[in-house]
């Protein structure tokens, strides 16, 4: 316990011994960030705020995960077709996150923008980890499964899907963190109306820097919490299976 919060209560020791020489405007003190937290979190609009940027995150990352999940089977399971779809992931996975904001802002109404760029910047991800682990499933099983004829139903039960599920889990912890991060900042830039990045967007405007820094202490918790609720739920659906 001691090792784990020596570089917090160090980080923290050297944050405020900072702080102190500085103006609260560019680095407010710790003490200050936990005071606008409490704030923010007992204020009437956090859970609207902080809810709906949840939501959003949770569904950029199922629609992502239902077309990932399909096209990674494609191309995992058939070689023409991930000759013609792997360089249109590949030009997916490679585009700047921005580009797909600005145009974005362009093609939807502000609402419509953080679920969009969600979905189509962790799709590739999904997908890549699904035709991985795919084409890594054990051989020697499919061949054994081929020669007793054992229903094709069964065959993606009990080896597909053993196979692929260390690397769909591994691709969903990595999405969670990296959509909620899009979705602050795709309602930084849209103003959707209400969210965590139109909280911070605001924050910028009055120059509330404490306020900046409290909710993306907000964003980090938040981030770690869905993690963890995911892997708990992941953990104990495992475990029932077996």
């Amino acid at each position: 316990m001691l090792t784990k919060l020596l570089p917090a209560t160090l980080f923290i020791a050297v944050w405020y011994l900072v702080s102190s020489f500085m103006d609260p405007i560019v680095l407010p003190c710790p003490l200050e960030i936990l005071k606008t937290t409490f704030s923010i979190i007992t204020s009437k609009t956090f859970f609207a705020s902080a809810g709906i940027t949840i939501f959003r995150g949770l569904l950029g990352i199922v629609i992502a995960s239902f077309f990932g999940v399909i096209v990674g089977a494609l191309v995992g399971i058939n070689k023409n077709i991930a000759t013609i779809v792997e360089p249109w992931i590949l030009f997916l996975q490679a585009t700047p996150i921005i580009s797909w904001l600005l145009l974005a802002l362009i093609w939807f109404d502000t609402t419509t923008v953080p679920l969009f760029v969600i979905a189509l910047s962790v799709f590739p991800i999904i997908s890549i980890n699904i035709a991985e682990g795919i084409k890594r499933t054990d051989k020697k099983l499919l061949e054994m499964a081929s020669i007793y004829r054992v229903k094709r139903i069964d065959v993606i039960r009990s080896i597909y899907i053993p196979s692929v599920a260390g690397y769909m889990i591994s691709s969903i912890r990595i999405v969670v963190g990296f959509a909620f991060k899009i979705a602050v900042m795709a309602e930084v830039l849209a103003h959707p109306g209400t969210g965590i990045g139109e909280k911070m967007s605001w924050a910028r405007i009055n120059v509330e820097t404490a306020e900046i820094i409290a909710w993306t202490v907000i964003v980090i918790f938040v981030t770690w919490l869905v993690d963890h609720l995911l892997m708990l739920l992941i953990d104990k659906r495992w475990s029932n299976k077996k």
